[in-house]
């Protein structure tokens, strides 16, 4: 169910101000008053707060007895303001914020709710990238931090698949459609797409690889704002935990935390090498990093498939 609050007098980076936000979350598992320790997870693109329950969407590795075990935790999830998920849309001031300004949302509106001190900050994807600004911003906030699929800056590679998604969604009623077929080619890799498939064809005579290109982007037009849509394709390319803090290695070394980062292996969009670069960074600085791999056929989705190998990667973490 989702729960309300808001946060007054926040100032964007560029200076713009905003009197008041309104926050919504979900809590599952122990209550956030009830002394369990405390998991807050960042969603995904087109994620949202429904995170665990019989139609969660990580419930596959959040959920009664599992390794987040909400008979041991309490699981907190904020809906990035702006996603749509509770009415809040930006429209055109979408161009205001970064990633760091929706980091500081999260954190402000946990503390607005009580919430002093995390066990474990776990993002993926896009929340993975909110993750790491928000452990880079304030180090002391949670003993660990878990980044899937995520990176701690927007690559070239990111930068120009978000702009590509940008310009499709400026082209007319079909927009957001387009974007979603072209983003669900990086989201997979062509040998799950061999798996799934096999150049087999439906029953309407076209490929079934093509159908289901077009049923996602039915799905997505029919669930989401090409508004939300907007504004988190933007964010997406606008992640970089140095800005104005110097170099990448300054930024790192404001991390206090545990700093766990699942990669996984067949990423089109957030490749792992990124990971490994970072995490070897943190090693050098004698940070208390872990670089972890997720081995699948099945691209960036992974982390929404291969629930068994990421709960076997994670396990020891809680």
């Amino acid at each position: 169910m989702l729960k309300y609050t808001e946060i007054k007098n926040f100032t964007t980076h560029d200076g713009t101000h905003y009197e008041s936000i309104p926050m919504s979350y979900e809590v599952f598992g122990q209550g956030l008053d009830s002394g369990a320790p405390i998991v807050m997870v960042c969603h995904a693109l087109t994620g949202n707060s429904a995170v665990a329950g019989d139609d969660g969407w990580w419930k596959g590795l959040i959920s009664d007895s599992n390794v987040v075990d909400t008979t041991r935790y309490s699981i907190l999830c904020f809906n990035i303001p702006g996603n749509g998920y509770d009415g809040k849309l930006w429209g055109d001031d979408y161009t205001h914020f970064v990633a760091r300004d929706v980091a500081r949302m999260l954190y402000m509106g946990a503390r607005e709710i009580g919430v002093e001190y995390l066990h474990t900050l776990i993002g993926c994807s896009m929340g993975a990238c909110i993750a790491w600004e928000m452990a880079v911003e304030y180090p002391d906030f949670a003993m660990q931090m878990i980044s899937v699929g995520g990176d701690c800056k927007s690559t070239d590679w990111v930068i120009a698949l978000s702009e590509l998604q940008l310009q499709s969604l400026s082209r007319g009623d079909y927009g957001m459609y387009d974007a979603r077929m072209l983003t669900m080619l990086f989201f997979r890799t062509p040998q799950s797409f061999s798996m799934k498939f096999d150049r087999s064809i439906h029953d309407s005579g076209i490929p079934n690889v093509v159908s289901w290109l077009r049923h996602h982007g039915d799905k997505l037009e029919g669930r989401f704002s090409k508004d939300a849509y907007r504004f988190l394709s933007h964010l997406t390319a606008k992640v970089d935990i140095s800005s104005g803090r110097g170099s990448m290695q300054e930024a790192l070394s404001r991390i206090k935390g545990r700093v766990i980062q699942v990669g996984i292996s067949s990423d089109l969009y957030f490749q792992p090498y990124e990971n490994i670069k970072v995490h070897d960074m943190l090693l050098s600085m004698g940070k208390d990093s872990h670089y972890l791999e997720l081995d699948t056929q099945h691209g960036h989705d992974g982390f929404l498939i291969e629930f068994d190998k990421l709960q076997e990667l994670l396990r020891e973490f809680f």
